[in-house]
Order: C-alpha cells, then sequence, then structure tokens
C-alpha cells in the first residue's frame, strides 16, 4: 500500500463523474489499468444480489474477451460475450472494500463434481466463481502471490456457491502457502461473500465484502494492487460425474488485466500470480465523490 501521488487525480475525478455507464478503462503512471473505488456512507447488503441504487457510488468495468480482458489456462475459449462477460464494481468504507461482479453465462454450474473428487476438496476454481486478487503493500511482486509474506497483505480469494447450496461461500484455504486461512464464519466474518444465479438465463451475481485489514489496511488516498478474474465451466453431469475427473478442468478464466497482451489473447502461464502483472486499485478521498442523490 502506498499513497495517490498522481498528478491526474483530479482529472480522473473528473471522468468518474461521466454520465457514461461504461466508463473508459484508466491507466495510472505507471502504466498498470486502474480502478477508484469511492467512499461510501451506506454500505451494500452482502447477499448476492445487485439492488437497483444499492452501488451508484461505486466505480465499475465490464470486462469480455474481445475488449478488455485476457483469458487464463484452459482447453476452451471464450466464444462471445453471452458465453462469459463482467462487469465488476468497487466502493469502501471505513471498515470494508466492497466488490460486486455481475456475470453474463450460458451457463451456470456450482459444483464441477469430477474435480472435487480429483483434488478430494471443494475445488472452487474448478466451477464457475471469482477469484480476488490483492497485493496491500503494493510489492508487485515477481514471482508469486501465494506464500507467507504476501498473504498478510492480500493474497488470492476465490468465492462460489458451496456444495450444500448454504448462504456461506467457501474460499480454498490450501492456496495460501504457509499462511492458510480458514474458512468464514458467516456475515460478521472479516470477509464474506454471497452468490445468485438466475436459473432462466444462467447470468449470474456475486457481492463480497474485505475488511481493510486483512488486504493492507489501505485509507483514503492509497493505492493496493489488485486483479480479478471470473472462472468459467459449461458442461456437467452429476449422475456420470463427467467432465472426466482426470482430463477436463475448468475450460477458462477471465481477467480484468492484460498482462501486457492484447485483449482476446488466451495465455498458458499461470501469470494470475504475479503481482507485478496486476491493475491498481485507488481509494479515493472521501470528498472525491459526490452523492447525486442529495440534489
Amino acid at each position: 500500500m502506498k499513497p495517490s501521488t498522481s498528478p491526474l487525480a483530479f482529472a480522473l475525478f473528473l471522468i468518474v463523474l461521466c454520465p457514461s455507464d461504461v466508463l473508459a478503462q484508466k491507466i495510472d503512471t505507471d502504466g498498470s489499468q486502474l480502478i477508484e473505488a469511492p467512499f461510501t456512507h451506506v454500505p451494500p447488503l452482502i447477499d448476492g444480489i445487485l439492488s437497483p441504487g444499492e452501488w451508484s457510488r461505486s466505480e465499475s468495468n465490464t470486462v469480455d474477451f474481445m475488449n478488455l480482458g485476457v483469458a487464463g489456462p484452459g482447453p476452451a475459449t471464450v466464444d462471445d460475450t453471452e458465453d462469459l462477460s463482467y462487469t465488476f464494481s468497487v466502493m469502501y468504507d471505513d471498515q470494508f472494500l466492497y466488490i460486486a461482479v455481475s456475470v453474463k453465462d450460458d451457463v451456470y454450474i456450482k459444483t464441477n463434481y469430477g474435480q472435487r473428487l480429483q483434488w478430494n476438496w471443494p475445488v472452487t476454481w474448478e466451477n464457475d466463481a471469482v477469484e480476488y486478487f490483492f497485493d496491500g503493500d503494493l510489492s508487485r511482486t515477481e514471482t508469486t502471490c501465494r506464500n507467507d509474506i504476501e498473504t498478510q497483505t492480500g493474497g488470492q480469494w476465490i468465492f462460489g456457491s458451496d456444495t450444500e447450496d448454504t448462504p456461506l461461500p467457501f474460499v480454498s484455504p490450501e492456496i495460501f502457502g504457509n499462511y492458510a486461512r480458514p474458512y468464514g464464519t458467516g456475515v460478521n466474518d472479516v470477509w464474506y461473500a454471497k452468490t445468485v444465479a438466475d436459473a432462466v438465463s444462467n447470468d449470474w451475481s456475486q457481492e463480497a465484502r474485505f475488511a481493510l485489514s486483512v488486504i493492507g489496511s489501505p485509507s483514503a488516498g492509497s493505492d493496493i494492487g489488485f486483479n480479478i478474474a471470473v472462472d468459467d465451466i459449461d458442461s456437467y453431469d452429476p449422475v456420470t460425474l463427467e467432465p472426466d475427473q482426470y482430463i477436463d478442468l475448468r475450460e477458462i478464466q477471465l481477467f480484468w488485466t492484460t498482462y501486457g497482451y492484447v485483449s482476446g489473447t488466451q495465455t498458458t502461464e499461470n501469470t494470475h500470480e504475479i503481482e507485478s502483472l496486476w491493475g491498481t486499485l485507488r481509494f479515493l478521498e472521501k470528498t472525491s465523490w459526490i452523492d447525486w442523490a442529495l440534489f
């Protein structure tokens, strides 16, 4: 985490007030993709439902394969925006960072049974899920975020719907190296997320909340490293346990940051672990956002 000293802060603030629903991608002074989190006095209800007006104070980016975003490892490709695309929104208050993700998906799958058997634990990343990446000390490590140093100020988080379809999502603690995290205890925990899917359209949404204390304790005017990805799988059979548990993996990931590639590129490396390739999440000053509902 470091204070923001960008001379473009005021100009970017004016862009935030632009009436356009989808803003052009911002870039920080280091050349990284940038999203700015406004301060909110009204925290959202973390129920997975993006209620009208609930995220009106947030800033958003829309990610699709051709116009913004890079696909991670997987045996498939993104066919079109209906197959996989998403909009994510960010805002914060004195205690938490809030993130909403609205996903366009042609098939929603919350449990890839074959992969669950292969790994012998709930493998969240082999389902339709959201992955969050925080570099709270802005160290931009060139190695991996999955170590006991980096996870103390962020690391990697993965949320989906758990196998019993209860309100509690699960996070996979085994990926956090020696600084393993426990499963959450519910809405009063330092992190919490909830996913809701539309049974007709298969579109789905997730709301997540992270205590600032677990992502490096950022404050107004500071930056942290950040990335987000949506995992996608389109087929499974709970009777035959197909796709084959030893062959077929998650089909694709779609990341916000482009890693220096052009949009529409599919990578083969686990570049999502490398913090230097992530974007920047900026926490705006509390006076940098006008609540138009007051006028």
